[in-house]
């Protein structure tokens, strides 16, 4: 079976390319990695870890989602995938992702957080703790995520055209999120110095030592104030890792992470990822692998799937349920 499975990766390698090339020609994109292990590996211990990176495209174009194995966590990796693409890169604050060239990083507001809300929990309940800074960070964050959510929610309402959209959230962003915003930096800088609890005074100066990139948000719509769309796509393997522990090999490795970026594209595009993987193998064996053009009619999120392959609802499966029926009957 892992033979069987470490073979296929000569097929799903160019379909993996394709949905490469659409992801670096998007103006705006989002990373993240997580660890696992390689028990093989040439040069390291079976201990050490490795890395698999996601990059995932935004949320408001086609989902693609690539894992890419690594044998480290160091910024060259993500600059070599990146390369080619030049835009705005949605990640977490590490310093890895400055080795990318061309892009402009947006860093993700929910991390930041997140921060204060586990210094919240660290303080002792009570009254004093409704009224403490945490509590205050953590309303004041909180209102920028929720006029922003507002926004977008309006603008999806109001204009079907995704650029009107875009303007709209981005002159919502200027108008009234970004005086917010700053007040808000004001503030954290005017009480940082009086701050000693320790995960609070961390909390404050990751946003402050930040505010470049988590505010970026604010000059363009199309950029996300957080990268959950990313850690979202991270889970499935984290709970596959969980289960499974480690890999035997880096060649299984790349493979597994050619067949994740599959299925979890195919799963957010809505198509059945068995019944995908069940047209791919019995069309790509008569397909010049060099043919583009015939490639991009096999991505998972291509326009010119068959209809069987999409996810069904159950009352589509009974309808056709009923249809086979009545064809039986009738003949």
């Amino acid at each position: 079976m892992c033979n069987w499975v470490l073979r296929s990766g000569r097929y799903l390698q160019p379909i993996y390319d394709l949905m490469k090339e659409d992801y670096l020609s998007l103006p705006v994109n989002h990373a993240d990695e997580t660890p696992t292990q390689i028990l093989n590996e040439e040069g390291k211990p079976a201990t050490s870890t490795s890395y698999m990176f996601v990059y995932h495209t935004p949320k408001w174009a086609k989902p693609i989602v690539l894992y890419d194995y690594q044998d480290s966590r160091s910024g060259d990796r993500a600059k070599e995938f990146l390369k080619g693409f030049k835009g705005i890169l949605c990640t977490d604050a590490y310093s890895g992702y400055n080795k990318v060239e061309n892009v402009s990083r947006a860093l993700c507001n929910v991390h930041a957080l997140r921060k204060f809300k586990e210094a919240y929990k660290l303080l002792p309940k009570g009254k004093s703790r409704q009224k403490s800074e945490e509590a205050e960070a953590v309303r004041r964050y909180q209102e920028i995520f929720d006029l922003n959510n507002k926004a977008e929610e309006t603008a999806s309402r109001k204009y079907s055209d995704q650029d009107k959209r875009f303007e709209y959230i981005t002159k919502v962003r200027q108008m009234y999120i970004k005086p917010k915003f700053d007040s808000f930096l004001s503030w954290l800088e005017s009480i940082e110095p009086k701050i000693g609890r320790y995960a609070m005074k961390m909390a404050i100066n990751y946003v402050l030592n930040n505010r470049e990139g988590l505010t970026l948000f604010l000059q363009d719509g199309r950029i996300d104030l957080g990268n959950n769309i990313t850690e979202a796509s991270v889970r499935p393997f984290a709970v596959s890792r969980s289960r499974c522990k480690f890999y035997v090999s880096t060649t299984g490795a790349d493979v597994s992470a050619k067949i994740y970026s599959i299925i979890i594209t195919c799963e957010q595009n809505g198509i059945n990822p068995y019944m995908y993987l069940m047209h791919l193998f019995e069309t790509l064996p008569h397909t010049d692998l060099t043919d583009q053009e015939a490639l991009r009619k096999l991505l998972p999120y291509s326009e010119e799937l068959p209809s069987y392959v999409k996810m069904m609802s159950k009352k589509e499966i009974r309808q056709v349920m009923e249809e086979v029926k009545k064809s039986q009957h009738q003949s």
